[in-house]
Order: structure tokens, then sequence, then C-alpha cells
């Protein structure tokens, strides 16, 4: 069996896990040609990739710190550094959303945004991360959630994300429910 496996994580209905390949007739409208392969660092221990930043898809930049990216299938949301959720926070501002950090409960904290009415809300652009030099994106309803007429959640949980010295954002099905993930032992 081949060291390959890949997932298919819908947003509606079940997901797909194939051991052993992949499966781009079902996935992937351009075939072989549809896949990019990305390195994981050799010091990695896991599906940990390098990114080159983060921007809205208008083109507004999103000054954030972390230079790796975690893909984690058992996580359903995204965790990322305080200091890079920050960032976005701060460059939501652009759109005239006022977001505020969250209090320390215990638990996972979000911030809460105001000024997030029809006409704000969708001004929005998705957030782009660039990965060996192409831009994924992360739709508007995968990092932000209208709470009512006024208000949104930032759906980035803000955390100190650090494995082995490096801060990363560890993006789960949030993520990978927009692409088709390979995983590959030998790359």
């Amino acid at each position: 069996m081949s060291p390959v496996f890949s997932f298919h994580l819908p947003k509606d209905g079940d997901g797909t896990l194939l051991l052993g390949g992949y499966d781009l007739s079902r996935f992937a409208k351009g075939g072989e040609a549809d896949i990019v392969w990305s390195h994981v660092p050799g010091d990695e221990k896991t599906w940990s990739v390098e990114y080159n930043g983060v921007r809205f898809k208008d083109g507004q930049s999103i000054a954030t710190k972390s230079e790796r990216i975690m893909f984690d299938t058992g996580l359903s949301y995204a965790l990322v550094p305080t200091a890079d959720v920050a960032a976005v926070a701060k460059g939501l501002m652009g759109y005239s959303l006022q977001c505020q950090a969250p209090q320390f409960t215990g638990q996972l904290g979000l911030y809460q945004c105001s000024s997030c009415g029809d006409g704000n809300y969708k001004s929005l652009t998705p957030i782009q991360l660039m990965i060996d030099n192409k831009f994924y994106e992360l739709p508007v309803e995968s990092y932000i959630k209208r709470l009512d007429d006024d208000r949104c959640e930032l759906l980035l949980h803000p955390y100190e994300t650090s494995y082995g010295g490096d801060s990363k954002w560890v993006m789960g099905v949030q993520f990978l429910q927009n692409y088709y993930s390979i995983f590959d032992y030998n790359t």
C-alpha cells in the first residue's frame, strides 16, 4: 500500500478518508495539475508547512508573525497565536468592524465584533494564506460568524500554539473543508 492518505471533508454530508492514495476524479477538475504539493520541513513532527503571509482577498495585508501552519483533521476549528488573531481583528477595522479580545474564562474564547450589520458583513473578503507561492482562501463564513443584526464572532481561537519553539496556526476542518487534502509520508 502506498504511504499516502487523503481527506475530503465537505461542509455538509459525510467526509471521505482514502488510505493508500487519492481520488482526483471525484475531487479535482484538472486532475494532477490541480495538486499542489507542499514540503513539510525536516524538523517537523506534525503535518505543518511554511507559509509566507496572510492577507484579505482585496489585498489588505495582515501583519502576522507566525511562519508555519499545521493541518489537523481532528480539529473542528482554528487555533491561532494570540498576536496573529489580534492582527486579523485590527485588519477588520478596515471593514468598519470593532472587535474585542475575549476575557479569560478557562475555555477557548473568541473575539466579539460589533458594527457587523448587513453592509459591513457583506463587504468582508476571504482571508488568503500564502503557501508555496499560492494563495489558499479561508471563506468569510469560515473565519467570522454573524450572531445577530450587529454582532459577529471571529472564529479564530487565540491560543499560544508553540510546538518546538515555532509559533504556528493550527487549521482544522474549518480550513480543510475547502480543499481536498492529500498527505504523503514520502514527501
